[in-house]
C-alpha cells in the first residue's frame, strides 16, 4: 500500500473520530475511494499526475459526504425553543405549554426557559405510534394462543 493511499485512509480516520460516527460510515467511505493505480504498487513518473489527481478527487468526495453527515448530525442535536418546537411540531405554542406543564414531552429547563432537543422530540414521537388493525388483531391471536396453552397445562 503507498503513502497517499495510507494518507486518504488517516484522513478518514481523523475525521471519522471528530465527528464521533459510526464504524458503518467508515468503511462506506474506505470503500468509495476508487485508486485503481495506486494499487498496482508501481508508479511511474507518468502516472503521477493522474494518481494525484485521483487522490484529490476522492478526498474532496469524502470531504463532502463527512461535511453532510456532519450537517445532518448538527441539524437532529440542535436545541429548540419552544416556537420552534411548535412550528416543527405544527401545533401551537400554547399545546407545547400544556405538553411541558403535564410533562408529557421531554425537554430541558435552563433558568427561566424552555429546549427541546430535535432528535428527543423525534424520539417522542415515535413512542407514540399506533399500532394497525392487522398488529392488533395478531397480537389477539398470539394472546388467545398463550391462554389456551396456559390453561391446558
Amino acid at each position: 500500500m503507498s503513502a497517499n493511499h495510507c494518507s486518504i485512509r488517516n484522513i478518514i480516520i481523523i475525521r471519522h473520530n471528530a465527528l464521533n460516527d459510526d464504524l458503518d460510515i467508515l468503511e462506506r467511505l474506505i470503500n468509495f475511494v476508487p485508486l485503481p493505480i495506486i494499487k498496482t504498487m508501481e508508479l511511474t513518473f507518468e502516472q503521477l499526475p493522474k494518481a494525484v489527481s485521483t487522490i484529490l478527487e476522492s478526498l474532496q468526495r469524502i470531504e463532502n459526504l463527512l461535511q453532510q453527515k456532519s450537517e445532518t448530525f448538527v441539524e437532529s442535536d440542535k436545541p429548540m425553543t419552544v416556537k420552534e418546537t411548535a412550528a416543527f411540531l405544527n401545533v401551537s405554542v400554547s399545546a407545547i405549554y400544556k405538553l411541558t406543564m403535564t410533562m408529557e414531552i421531554p425537554c430541558n429547563k435552563k433558568s427561566k426557559r424552555i429546549y427541546f432537543m430535535r432528535s428527543d422530540i423525534i424520539e417522542w414521537i415515535k413512542t407514540g405510534r399506533r399500532k394497525t388493525m392487522a398488529e392488533i388483531r395478531t397480537e389477539a391471536d398470539n394472546y388467545l394462543l398463550r391462554s389456551r396453552n396456559v390453561r391446558r397445562k
